[in-house]
This record gives C-alpha cells, structure tokens and sequence, in this order.
C-alpha cells in the first residue's frame, strides 16, 4: 500500500477515472475489485442510498468497510442527514466522501429514516 494519502494519490493521477461498483456482482465483489485492480483502476466509487433521499436503497458502512481492497474508496452519499453519519463512513475506511449540498436539509423530501 501506498504511503501516499488519498489526496496524494488523486492529484497525481489526475484525472481520475472513479469505477462504480453498484452493478457489481456483490456475491463475487472480491474477483469484480481484483478486475479493477489488474485493470489499472485506483478508485472504486461506492453510491449510498438510503430510500430517503433517493428512492432506491444500497449498502451503508460495513460495507465499505469490508472492502479489501487497495483501491481508494470513493464514497458518494445520498442519503437523508448525511452530515449526521458522516463518522460512519470514516470509521469504515472512506478515503473520500461526497454529499449533495441539499441532503443535510432534506425537508421537502419524505423522510423516513
């Protein structure tokens, strides 16, 4: 693994290509992320929904924490109070994180979380 942080890696690599692992086969992820890797890819870009803020539902922190991966986990949340779990996402590895300005304040959005 690199010595380099994530801001490190992703300014001399720019620009960045960040592959989305939500049509991945989650029942093979470890041989769909090895892919990526021989592949050349340095980011692995994960979209969290909630069902709140967005209609459809993914994965939350365990499993961006259970990536073995050496690819840099790029986390896109879309999920309603996204500043109330930003930790979460941190505790389980996130390297970089992205929220939609209007998450945080989601009143006009049903909520059900």
């Amino acid at each position: 693994m690199s010595s380099l942080t994530a801001f490190e890696i992703l300014r001399e690599s720019s620009p960045v290509v960040s592959v989305g692992i939500l049509t991945a086969d989650l029942l093979s992820l470890g041989s769909e992320l090895a892919l990526l890797e021989r592949s050349g890819v340095q980011v692995a870009h994960v979209d969290v929904m909630d069902g709140c803020f967005c209609p459809m539902m993914t994965v939350g922190p365990p499993l961006i924490k259970a990536l073995k991966t050496p690819l840099l986990k790029d986390v896109h949340l879309m999920i309603d109070e996204p500043l109330n779990k930003v930790a979460d996402y941190v505790a389980a590895a996130a390297d970089t994180i992205t929220i939609h300005p209007g998450c945080p304040y989601a009143s006009g959005w049903r909520r059900c979380c």
